[in-house]
């Protein structure tokens, strides 16, 4: 078995690929190790994006002549594509995944890290009233144990 941080090299990106993230079955692909298993890219993908794949298909594309005007032609290299379905209305892009969590924003100040959140006005305020929205300032102030 191999290092689940080496089974999967990049992500595959082409103008299928691209179209197969929208499917009712989102499908992502990468370009994986030669002699990884679909059982081993499934745990590697699983460890490392947190998502069970519900199937993997893997496809070898063999290397394919290049032109290169001389009479030895050059060869592209041979990989092995992983394509990785997903259950339904699960997504790895980073938009989508931005918008399904809270607002929260961490900066370093002072060595210590502020966290803030967004306040909404609330319901009962004046609909018609656009008040902007405060932000709530919370200090962790981490392993040093003091109170701010």
């Amino acid at each position: 078995m191999l290092d689940f941080t080496r089974i999967i090299l990049k992500p595959y990106q082409t103008e299928k690929t691209y179209g197969q993230k929208n499917d009712p079955y989102p499908k992502y692909a990468f370009v994986v190790d030669k002699n990884a298993t679909k059982y081993d890219i499934a745990i590697a993908f699983e460890t490392i994006y947190g998502h069970h794949p519900i199937k993997v298909a893997t496809q070898i594309r063999k290397a394919a002549r290049t032109r290169s005007g001389t009479l030895h032609p050059g060869f592209t290299k041979t990989m092995k594509i992983a394509y990785v379905s997903l259950p339904s209305g699960v997504s790895l892009d980073p938009a989508d995944q931005k918008a399904a969590k809270e607002d929260v924003k961490v900066q370093p100040v002072n060595n210590e890290y502020v966290k803030k959140q967004e306040v909404t006005p609330s319901a009962d305020a004046n609909a018609n009233t656009a008040a902007p929205t405060a932000t709530k300032t919370e200090i962790n102030s981490g392993a040093e144990g003091g109170n701010s």
